[in-house]
């Protein structure tokens, strides 16, 4: 029986103390176990045109990570991702984000201009830290480019 206690007080002691160090890491702003800032503004799979000779031939699947800069509201941009996406996916429409002579490759740099123009349009200049492209992907593989 005071096994069965002792082992109770330990389990509750460790449980206390795991659940305990958890919010005052992420209240700091430091990176927690997602290995994310809390100023991150996550905008996954946005959808953006491939065009071939100004034809509209498929389309990427983007997935990309904002951090927004220090003094900056950065509850609001994730308030306003929905936003952010639309202007996104409206900019790619008039500006291809497909690399020139193989349109099924993303140019990262024209994608990244345009998060960054987006939001800083939103946001004011200099809200964007950084910009992380986390992956592309298409549907159709069989259209060469």
């Amino acid at each position: 029986m005071k096994n069965l206690i002792r082992t109770f007080f330990a389990v509750i002691f460790f449980a206390g103390v795991s659940f305990g160090a958890g919010p005052a890491a992420f209240a700091a702003g430091d990176e927690g176990g997602q290995g994310g800032s809390n100023r991150t503004v996550d905008l996954s799979n946005i959808v953006v045109p491939v065009e071939r000779d100004g034809e509209l031939i498929n389309y990427l699947f983007v997935s990309a990570v904002v951090t927004i800069a220090s003094g900056y509201d950065h509850w609001g941009a994730r308030e306003s991702a929905h936003i952010i996406r639309d202007g996104i996916l409206r900019a790619a429409h008039r500006n291809p984000v497909g690399l020139t002579g193989h349109p099924m490759e993303l140019d990262e740099q024209k994608y990244l201009d345009i998060v960054r123009a987006v939001i800083e349009e939103q946001m004011g200049e200099g809200s964007v830290e950084s910009i992380e492209i986390l992956a592309t992907d298409s549907q159709l593989v069989f259209i060469e480019g």
